[in-house]
């Protein structure tokens, strides 16, 4: 899962919570949670909250929170193989 925060200017303690917890419960489901566009002001304010990065996966914007997810795709059966014999 992406979640994209490039329009998010502040964050208040409640948000740096719900982000988390989304991350959290994303992963109990088996799942990644890769936020994209954290401002640097916001990730301040996150981290004077206390808010724990270790559980959060971020990249600067979607096309490399997207690149992420494709490099950790596994290969597919016809990429993995080359021409068939007859």
């Amino acid at each position: 899962m992406i979640l994209d925060v490039t329009g998010v200017e502040t964050a208040d303690a409640r948000t740096a919570a719900h982000i988390v917890a989304l991350a959290r419960a994303t992963r109990l489901l088996g799942a990644r949670c890769i936020v994209c566009g954290l401002q640097p002001a916001v990730a301040a304010e996150m981290l004077a909250l206390g808010v724990e990065f270790a559980a959060l996966s971020a990249t600067r914007d979607m096309s490399a929170a997207l690149a992420e997810i494709l490099r950790a795709q596994p290969p597919t059966r016809s990429q993995g193989r080359g021409r068939k014999s007859s």
